[in-house]
């Protein structure tokens, strides 16, 4: 099984933050790709925003922000959560008992550095049981290979396209932070991620490079 760390973006220079690490083991190709190609950079924009809003706490601009990261985190674990419920359902009426096994499993370590951070790992491991789900029914035959690539294509790209709309709530942050006259003291707290910003610009182009 292949191991390797993830890093994520710094936290604050000098300054010593609550963090701890967790085994994050994916079975699945896509809940892989969504850790390659997003996850490290989403995790560092959430830990950033919730710098950011403590910086400018009591705002209402902070408090907007707040609210659209846990409503677009919530509608995504919800929609994951059901989806989940429905493929159990079909493969307990089918009498499928059992999940593939994968032949490229990856063991991840990743670093939780805020409460928003812990639920985007929660959903995607919640992504790779969903997949495991969907390729069971298309195993044992009840999905046509089209239905099964369009379902697994589908639910990473839902994922992935969480990831880039929280990076650019990164930036929505800031420039609250600008307005009340804080965006220097929140530079330097934490320092924009340059690849970040220009993801944020270009997020239906990310999306699309993950067919």
């Amino acid at each position: 099984m292949a191991e390797k760390q993830i890093v994520n973006a710094p936290t604050s220079s000098g300054v010593s933050v609550p963090a701890f690490e967790q085994k994050l083991k994916l079975n699945t190709l896509q809940a892989q790709k969504v850790m390659r190609r997003v996850f490290s950079r989403a995790a560092g924009s959430l830990y950033r925003i919730d710098v950011i809003l403590r910086i400018i706490s009591g705002d209402e601009d902070a408090e907007r922000v707040e609210l659209i990261i846990n409503t677009m985190l919530g509608e995504v674990e919800a929609t994951l959560q059901q989806a989940g419920k429905e493929m159990a359902a079909s493969l307990e009426e089918n009498g499928v008992d059992g999940l593939p096994v994968y032949d490229a499993p990856t063991e991840e370590t990743v670093r939780i550095t805020s409460p928003h951070v812990a639920r985007f790992v929660s959903m995607v491991r919640k992504l790779d049981a969903l997949i495991a789900q969907i390729d069971a029914l298309w195993l044992s035959g009840l999905m046509t290979n089209k239905e099964r690539n369009d379902a697994v294509y589908r639910w990473q790209q839902r994922v992935i396209g969480l990831g880039s709309r929280i990076i650019g709530l990164e930036r929505r942050a800031r420039q609250a932070a600008q307005r009340q006259g804080k965006g220097a003291e929140v530079d330097a707290e934490v320092p924009m991620d340059n690849e970040a910003d220009d993801l944020a610009d270009d997020a239906p182009e990310l999306e699309a490079a993950t067919a």
